[in-house]
């Protein structure tokens, strides 16, 4: 054999691309061959053909956005049921895998930034198929018109940029009115976020990445770090090497970036917060490579205030039954990590992905689900039938803050430092007082009494019992006070009349001895009667 007859026996080495490519065209065949008749999946067929109605492309839209695919697949579908009902086989030429794989191997970035939003659509749309589900949108478009507040956070668990890159593509045209189905083109009413008009942003700028940000894991509670206004991550094979050079890799010149990290749940919570409050969308990209590395555990960080009345945070998630520690609850105010028990369907949700595709007011439903649980739970917190977090570890001062009125509560707590920060805004005069008087309590709360010493200066449960200590707090207490010293002096006065009826009674009684004894007297007189003159000799 020559040299050039070996050269062709020896294998060629696979690309990386090719060897996705080989895994994600083997993924479409067991996908596309499982439902098919005498195989496993036989029995879900209608099922699949439910989903992949739902999932497809407007015939409409698939025409103008795919003009060279057979557009007349339904009117064969409809024939094929009429053949046979039971046995609904999908017509597998219509997809083509070899293309679709052709076409998702250039990139989505490599599209000119000048071309047309359609072009990248359809590199979106790729296989006739919606990249984001219908009933995500429908949730966004209902609560609009309850005219519901809300902010949504989307979560990557991993994932490079370009996928993040393409989701926000379409999320972002859906909020300006271009998304193909919510254009008001093809039979459907148009749908767009007047930014103007609400004074409210919902997009994310994926350039700037202002909200954006990067959430790692740490084997010490309490040391996660979050590392705002960026997507970027260092690559390490090693979980123990990504610990220890997260903080340099950030702050890396090379890297382009130089962040400050957030470390601890509050710190993270309050940043967070801040930024949510400047825009009505945000993005975290969690720790995959901690929770693969950690038995699937540790997933991602869900920090929480049970006692933020106004505002309801609800994390959806798939597979929570499959991975429990998939998602951390974190009560920021103890810092404790809460139970299953207490924060499912109302602060978590496992989504179940074949109801979320075919019923298109999924997430509105489980929405509702949550606000009923919710409410339910602060009603009995008013009438302290249950602790406000019954899983917590810690609880005593929790309790004891919750049974504190309301004006002691506020003077323990915020108004020393509130004072403060009123004092120094009359001094300073600043343009914008609200945001230097926010900015001064977020800077000086270590300032501020912390739980755990307002508890200490409160009476002892054992003093409860052997003295009762009252708080005059306000006019109920004072006007309780009152009538109990009414009741006092009126029982004071019922007392000296009861002892005037005593003495009363008692001259009566004596007045009476004395008549008695006065008549006993002239009884005796007359029954001695003196001898006279006539009986004398």
């Amino acid at each position: 054999m020559s040299d050039s007859d070996y050269q062709r026996l020896e294998p060629k080495e696979k690309s990386l691309e090719q060897i996705n490519s080989e895994i994600e065209l083997n993924k479409l065949k067991e996908l596309f061959e499982m439902t098919e008749p005498n195989h496993p999946g036989a029995k879900f067929r209608r099922i699949f053909e439910d989903m992949r109605k739902k999932l497809s492309l407007d015939a409409k839209i698939k025409k103008d956005y795919f003009p060279e695919e057979n557009t007349s697949s339904d009117l064969q579908n409809q024939e094929e049921n009429k053949e046979n009902k039971e046995n609904i086989d999908i017509n597998t030429q219509n997809f083509d895998l070899n293309k679709i794989l052709k076409e998702r191997s250039k990139k989505f970035t490599q599209i000119d930034e000048s071309a047309q939003i359609k072009e990248k659509f359809q590199y979106i749309f790729n296989g006739a198929y919606h990249r984001i589900i219908l009933s995500f949108f429908t949730m966004i478009i209902s609560l609009k018109k309850m005219k519901q507040d809300f902010i949504i956070v989307f979560r990557f668990f991993g994932g490079d940029e370009s996928s993040i890159e393409e989701f926000f593509f379409e999320y972002n045209n859906f909020i300006e009115g271009n998304h193909p189905r919510f254009s008001g083109d093809y039979g459907y009413s148009k749908f767009k976020l007047d930014v103007q008009k609400e004074k409210k942003e919902y997009k994310i700028d994926i350039k700037s990445q202002e909200f954006m940000s990067v959430w790692y894991r740490d084997k010490k509670e309490n040391e996660e770090r979050a590392f705002f206004e960026t997507m970027q991550q260092p690559v390490f094979h090693e979980i123990e090497d990504l610990r220890e050079a997260i903080d340099e890799y950030y702050q890396d010149e090379n890297n382009q970036v130089s962040i400050q990290p957030c470390i601890g749940y509050k710190d993270i919570y309050l940043t967070f917060m801040e930024k949510i409050s400047q825009n009505c969308s945000f993005c975290i990209i969690d720790d995959y490579s901690y929770f693969i590395h950690n038995e699937n555990k540790h997933g991602k960080l869900f920090l929480i205030d049970p006692y933020d009345v106004d505002t309801l945070q609800i994390f959806f998630d798939i597979e929570l039954d499959k991975y429990p520690e998939k998602i951390d609850v974190i009560n920021v105010v103890t810092q404790k990590k809460l139970s299953k028990d207490y924060y499912m369907n109302k602060y978590v949700v496992n989504v179940e992905p074949i109801k979320a595709v075919t019923d298109i007011n999924y997430f509105l439903n489980k929405i509702e689900q949550c606000i009923h649980n919710r409410k339910s739970e602060l009603i009995k917190m008013q009438s302290k039938d249950i602790p406000i977090m019954p899983n917590d570890e810690e609880l005593n001062y929790e309790q004891e803050m919750i049974k504190l009125p309301g004006d002691v509560y506020l003077e323990m707590t915020i108004l020393p430092l509130l004072q403060n920060a009123i004092n120094m805004c009359d001094m300073i005069r600043p343009p914008d007082p609200i945001t230097f008087i926010a900015n001064f309590m977020l800077m000086n709360k270590d300032k501020a009494k912390n739980l755990e010493d307002i508890i200490k200066e409160l009476p002892k449960k054992s003093e409860k019992k052997d003295k009762k200590v009252e708080l005059m707090i306000n006019d109920e207490i004072e006007d309780e006070k009152f009538e109990e010293e009414k009741i006092e002096e009126e029982k004071k006065e019922e007392n000296i009349e009861e002892a005037k009826e005593d003495d009363k009674a008692k001259a009566e009684e004596e007045n009476k001895k004395k008549e008695a004894a006065k008549k006993s007297v002239e009884g005796s007189k007359k029954g001695k009667a003196k001898p006279t003159s006539k009986g004398k000799k």
